[in-house]
This record gives C-alpha cells, sequence and structure tokens, in this order.
C-alpha cells in the first residue's frame, strides 16, 4: 500500500513524501525513512498496513512516538487514522492515504505516479528517503597547537565514554559513519 508523509514540522523539513509500507523509520541505513537526529532511534518505530489500515508500532525507541500527542506503546501496533500527526524526534508527518480504496486517491495517484522513479520496485533502496539536521552532523576535528589543552579533548563529532545516548553500541558506529560521510 502506497501512502504519503506530508512533514509539517519542522519548517526547514516541510515536505511530502510517498511511501511503502511496511516502513522502516530510525536513523540505521536499514531504515527507509531515515531521520538523522540524536532524539531519533536507529530502530524507533515501524508503519504496516492490514486491510487497508496503517498502524504505528513503537520498537522501544528511547524518546517515543506520539500520534496525535499520545505516546505510542512499545511493541503494539496502534490504528493511524487517515491524516493523523505523527512525531518522530522533531520531525511532524501527517500519515495520508485512502482506506477504502484498493488504490490510493486521484491527488496520491498523481504524486504516486510522479514519485514512482524514486520508488523503485517493491521498495528497493531508491526509495530511501533522508531527512538530515545541521545541527547534529559532526564537526570536523579541529588540529590544536602544541601545548593547546584543547589537544587531549576527543574529537568533535565523536561520542566521549561519558556520552551514553540511545542504542549506545549502535550509535558510536553511526557517529563514525557520519563524520566520515562528512569528510568527503
Amino acid at each position: 500500500m502506497i501512502v504519503r508523509f506530508v512533514v509539517v514540522e519542522p519548517e526547514s523539513k516541510k515536505g511530502s513524501h510517498t511511501v511503502r509500507l511496511p516502513l522502516l523509520v530510525g536513523r540505521s541505513r536499514e531504515a527507509k525513512f531515515r531521520i538523522q537526529q540524536e532524539r531519533v532511534s536507529r530502530r524507533h518505530c515501524q508503519f504496516t498496513v492490514e486491510d487497508g489500515v496503517v498502524f504505528v508500532r513503537d520498537l522501544g525507541s528511547t524518546n517515543g512516538t506520539h500520534l496525535e500527542g499520545t505516546l505510542v506503546p512499545v511493541d503494539h501496533p496502534i490504528r493511524v487514522p487517515p491524516g493523523a500527526l505523527v512525531r518522530v524526534g522533531s520531525i511532524g508527518f501527517l500519515v495520508e492515504y485512502d482506506r477504502f480504496a484498493e488504490t490510493p486517491t486521484v491527488e496520491l495517484r498523481a504524486i504516486d505516479l510522479a514519485a514512482a522513479e524514486t520508488l523503485g520496485p517493491e521498495g528497493d533502496d531508491r526509495s530511501d528517503i533522508d531527512i538530515r539536521f545541521e545541527d547534529d552532523a559532526p564537526e570536523a576535528p579541529v588540529e590544536a597547537a602544541p601545548g593547546d589543552s584543547a589537544a587531549a579533548a576527543p574529537p568533535l563529532g565523536l561520542p566521549s565514554s561519558d556520552d551514553k545516548t540511545d542504542d549506545d553500541d549502535d550509535d558510536e558506529e553511526d557517529e563514525l559513519r557520519r563524520l566520515l560521510e562528512g569528510l568527503r
């Protein structure tokens, strides 16, 4: 089933994204709807469809998934009404679909046809959507002058052993990957 996520918050990330379900939302490469933000877990939540109805399930995220302002219980799928607001990290998006139609509404169908090239067959890698935040992008390390006390500090953008957050083991690997991507 094809649905549309319409990002409404924050202003700088507004846009419409046509997606296929089932869909994993998170920071990991495995997620088809990636939100590169510290407040988002690697495997944050999952959207599924059953009998033309969309469901969301929180996957044990640290900061939770919110549906119309209510916290979604962990590992318990909750029905998402058409047009409902979902919040993951600081991203707020509307979930648009027509639950009574086997195919999307006329408006969604026109957008889906335009997006068909980005979706790819059966949700292959071309359907990835990556929303990045500048404030979470790792900074390039600054070389310290000899004798500078900053030389003992860990490089910027890499977590220190005291900075433990959600999915600690995977976060360090993810941070390193983002740092290396920033150097390209």
